[in-house]
């Protein structure tokens, strides 16, 4: 069985290559991270994904660069790493952030990548420790959200 070491390889595994559990093993930037949602995005030269932790994970932060071991997993939006485990080796730059039209995401795809969208927040509040807002872009509106630390 193949070991894949590109985010992006991962990323263009079909649902059914990504069953099969394929062991990755990465070395990439944390891009966001939430502990309480256990949500982890990395990203690596190539592309960004979500990883899913198995066990208490550890103290992460974007910004960091990790080691991840894991398997393939067809999560709910695209691949991503399961059943991960992670080291932390150091400190990296974060990515550039490649710009996307609405409709790219709309359409789907971007799951986990790190890109940037030009737009006007509309309005901006807190709920269950999430700043929400409502964006307005050329072609559509998002609620995009992140977490609240403390």
């Amino acid at each position: 069985m193949p070991v894949l070491t590109e985010a992006a390889q991962v990323h263009a595994l079909t649902v059914e290559e990504a069953q099969r559990g394929y062991p990755v093993r990465l070395r990439a930037v944390v891009t966001y991270y939430d502990r309480a949602d256990q949500a982890l995005f990395v990203h690596d030269e190539s592309a960004g994904l979500f990883v899913r932790m198995r066990g208490q994970p550890p103290d992460l932060a974007a910004g960091l660069l990790v080691e991840v071991d894991g398997f393939s997993d067809p999560g709910e939006y695209a691949p991503i790493v399961a059943q991960a485990a992670l080291r932390t080796i150091g400190r990296a730059a974060l990515p550039t952030a490649q710009p996307k039209m609405y409709q790219e995401l709309m359409a789907g795809g971007q799951e986990g990548q790190w890109i940037e969208v030009q737009g006007v927040v509309q309005a901006v509040w807190i709920q269950e420790a999430k700043l929400k807002s409502n964006s307005g872009w050329p072609g559509g509106r998002s609620t995009p959200r992140c977490r609240i630390p403390g």
